[in-house]
């Protein structure tokens, strides 16, 4: 009798921890990475809304010598920075027909998975959580990360005390969290499967059971000394507080997304913030922090007259962030001895670009990569209407999709791509 990988991902997957939290499949015998070498790694960053104007955005000179108000924040980290100038949105509509829903490959323009979860599905066993989806006040009916099924979204926790409670249970039990096997998760199923195995199937079963266990054996040994969870959460925000707090959530958010990729729990993260409109709270939020006064989608960005500058306000916060979770990359050793921003790319988007409902001259920006080539410090501007698919299918390419394989998203279903290095 023999198996196909299909069928056998089918009776070994195992159901997530929590609906955000995407504990990983085991994959066919795939090599996922030899001893001392680092995993590639990828961050999906959803900034909604856009920015108020082109000229508040974009670089004024093509090796990011200078950048202006929106963009500003991303000054200290430009040389880690690849802008991407033209790109639109490929999604029907005007940016809020489908928002978030649509930005990294949307399902019901496509109908096939995002970006991060075609990733994910690619790294599958490597990690004990094949996707991370953090969300900043993000709707559950309008997220960045899709299957592929028309309108259907996966969910994102929107608390990160509850995000770090279920990575770590404690943090007494972070070694062992991050020790977990995925193997041992699949073992009873994997053993009735064996009874149902002729001699070389069952002997191909035992090489991959013991190729996962060489695997796991690697990231426990490899992350044992770099995982410290150290004082997460210094400023002791309550759930509470973070449920009415853009500010507060994110900052957390982003400071799990480099612990988690410091630990070697996940090689996808997925940080949403808000949505692109309608009645969900994030539409309505204020912020004494960042400046915002008025309801930040509903009030500031369509009516700048009334609330001037608020747009930019929130727009350079979210930069500014940005930079931060570069910077904590940055500072931080990988097992390969570079740095985890260089085995990392990082994917900024928006469902729109300038002014409200404009769907060309989106935001989009690449960071990270050094080790896959990706040259960064500069301004690339596209052919005007450039698709960003193209963009998205490179990062794809970049994290080991083949583009031969059925699994490659082809976002423009012609497979075309933009150079990055």
């Amino acid at each position: 009798m023999t198996i196909s990988r299909r069928k056998f991902l089918k009776k070994t997957n195992h159901s997530a921890l929590a609906a955000a939290l995407i504990s990983s499949s085991l994959g066919w015998a795939r090599p996922v990475f030899a001893a001392g070498e680092a995993p590639k790694k990828l961050i999906l960053f959803y900034v909604p809304n856009g920015f108020p104007s082109n000229e508040s955005w974009f670089p004024t000179s093509a090796n990011l010598s200078s950048l202006p108000p929106a963009s500003a924040p991303l000054q200290s980290v430009s040389q880690h920075c690849l802008f991407f100038k033209g790109a639109f949105n490929t999604i029907p509509g005007d940016g809020h027909t489908q928002g978030p829903f649509g930005v990294f490959g949307g399902a019901q323009k496509y109908n096939r998975p995002t970006l991060g979860v075609v990733v994910a599905n690619h790294f599958a066993g490597a990690s004990i959580f094949s996707e991370l989806n953090l969300g900043i006040m993000a709707s559950r009916d309008k997220t960045i990360s899709s299957p592929g099924t028309e309108r259907e979204c996966l969910e994102f926790e929107n608390n990160p005390i509850t995000a770090f409670n279920r990575l770590f249970s404690s943090v007494d039990d972070v070694g062992a969290k991050r020790k977990k096997s995925v193997l041992d998760a699949s073992l009873n199923q994997l053993n009735n499967l064996k009874t149902r195995l002729n001699g070389f199937a069952m002997q191909r079963l035992d090489e991959h059971m013991t190729a996962i266990r060489e695997v796991e054996m690697r990231i426990s040994t490899r992350s044992a000394a770099a995982c410290e969870v150290g004082n997460w959460n210094p400023e002791n925000y309550g759930s509470q507080s973070i449920a009415n707090s853009v500010y507060q959530s994110l900052e957390l958010q982003i400071d799990l997304a480099v612990l988690a990729f410091k630990c070697n729990l996940t090689q996808v993260v997925a940080i949403q913030i808000g949505d692109s409109g309608g009645c969900s709270p994030f539409s309505c939020f204020t912020s004494s922090e960042i400046g915002i006064t008025a309801g930040y989608h509903n009030e500031v960005v369509h009516n700048p007259d009334k609330y001037p500058g608020q747009h930019l306000k929130g727009r350079a916060h979210f930069s500014k962030k940005l930079a931060d979770l570069i910077s904590a990359l940055a500072s931080i050793n990988d097992v390969d001895g570079s740095k985890l921003l260089d085995n990392t790319l990082i994917v900024q988007s928006s469902e729109m670009g300038a002014h409200t409902h404009h769907i060309d001259n989106i935001p989009l920006v690449v960071a990270g990569g050094r080790n896959f080539g990706v040259r960064t410090g500069r301004l690339l501007t596209l052919p005007d209407n450039t698709k960003d698919s193209k963009i998205l299918n490179s990062v794809a390419q970049l994290m080991g999709v083949d583009a031969d394989s059925p699994s490659f998203p082809s976002y423009d279903d012609n497979k075309e791509m933009i150079s990055l290095s």
